[in-house]
């Protein structure tokens, strides 16, 4: 709790940018380089795009004053950590695989037949490969 009270601490400003300026941005590097075609370039620019909206929103950088703007916000942040980690898995896998296009690994590897599993760590996504066979029975 008292983790959560020192973030919000940090977010909290009344001035700066809208919030929704965080959002747009991580929906634009998003889309122009992490959806369905990708190249390890276009991923390099959308982790730096993601990391520095991550400094701006730690910095207040956006204006997050009431209930609604601190909910957008976190969700912000929740945006960030999720891309941060599709990014960090499709850098990892420098392959094309199912409808995800690699334009500088057009061929699938079949060494990448498997899946990534991605735990947080405090210095990013953790990433491991992992067989589904590997996984045993998880239900």
């Amino acid at each position: 709790m008292q983790q959560a009270l020192e973030a919000h601490g940090r977010l909290a400003s009344d001035k700066g940018r809208p919030i929704r300026a965080a959002h747009e941005a991580i929906k634009a590097t998003m889309s122009r380089n992490a959806l369905i075609i990708r190249t390890e370039a276009g991923l390099a620019e959308a982790a730096a795009e993601l990391a520095r909206v991550a400094a701006q929103l730690e910095d207040g950088a956006y204006k997050v004053g009431d209930a609604r703007e601190r909910r957008l916000a976190q969700e912000a942040r929740n945006l960030v950590d999720t891309g941060l980690m599709m990014v960090a898995a499709a850098r990892l896998r420098k392959e094309t695989r199912g409808s995800h296009y690699r334009q500088d690994a057009p061929a699938p590897d079949p060494a990448w037949d498997r899946s990534i599993r991605i735990d947080r760590a405090e210095d990013g996504p953790r990433l491991t490969p992992v067989r589904l066979a590997d996984l045993g029975d998880r239900g």
